[in-house]
């Protein structure tokens, strides 16, 4: 998640974590992740922790504060979720129009190498109005239900 999608206190918050638990250094390794972690109740095995770490980081001895972010970010509480789909919604909406329409979907999905979805089944999904195209509450509902 880019650093502007979070609210100044998330990110305040992350940045007093990371630099708590980094000590000085520009890297978590995995023992100041576990640490970070356990502080939340979890407990990461080794291999779950390398996972992580290679998942966000080039890395591979710990992540810095960027990958620290996208990691923490998962988490639905540092996401800005609204934010995240009226940026979905208007890249879908490549007119402007305030509608995603077939053939704005169908362009979208092919740039993204989703050439074989289907295209007239998505509508059907979630165009709740039966208009052939999908508004922004309706596209929110799918994304609501598809993630």
């Amino acid at each position: 998640m880019p650093l502007y999608n979070l609210s100044p206190s998330s990110y305040l918050g992350l940045s007093a974590w990371f630099n708590q638990y980094a000590r000085g250094s520009t890297l978590l390794g995995k023992q100041e992740l576990r640490a970070v972690l356990s502080k939340h109740g979890l407990k990461p095995t080794d291999s779950e922790l390398q996972s992580m770490i290679d998942e966000v980081s080039v890395e591979s001895n710990g992540i810095g504060f960027q990958a620290f972010i996208d990691l923490a970010s998962e988490y639905d509480g540092y996401r800005d979720q609204n934010k995240e789909f009226a940026e979905a919604f208007r890249i879908y909406d490549r007119s402007g129009s305030g509608e995603i329409s077939k053939e704005d979907l169908e362009y979208c999905l092919n740039k993204m190498g989703n050439k074989g979805a289907s295209v007239d089944a998505i509508i059907a999904e979630a165009d709740r109005n039966k208009d052939g195209k999908i508004q922004y509450d309706e596209f929110v509902e799918l994304m609501k239900r598809r993630l």
